[in-house]
């Protein structure tokens, strides 16, 4: 069992990364679409597994496939940064329904 300790070097760009390989399936593309170099990127994945772990995806030289683990993982990992994107509106003040009329012209 993981403990909640261990859990706190998961940090929510593990998560994008993690969505990121597991939605495109290719860590080149990932890499790409994170604006990171695919080597840190992979690294980042194995570190997220080794901490979980479980084994996130089937690595070959010619696919990459998310394992049972990881697609279970997929669902629960896209709500948290769907959650975490949403801390701006939930936090920025009602946008005002008063508006002021401005006056100008043209010389």
């Amino acid at each position: 069992m993981i403990s909640p300790v261990g859990l706190q070097s998961l940090d929510v760009y593990d998560l994008r990364c993690f969505v990121a390989v597991a939605t495109t399936l290719n860590f080149t593309q990932a890499a790409r679409d994170l604006h990171v170099s695919a080597p840190p990127l992979s690294r980042r994945i194995r570190d997220m597994e080794r901490l979980l772990d479980v084994k996130l995806f089937v690595r070959d030289t010619r696919r990459v496939t998310l394992t049972a683990e990881g697609a279970r993982l997929l669902p629960a990992a896209r709500r948290i940064l769907a959650q975490f994107d949403e801390l701006p509106s939930i936090v920025s003040p009602e946008p005002t329904t008063s508006t002021r009329p401005i006056a100008y012209g043209v010389p």
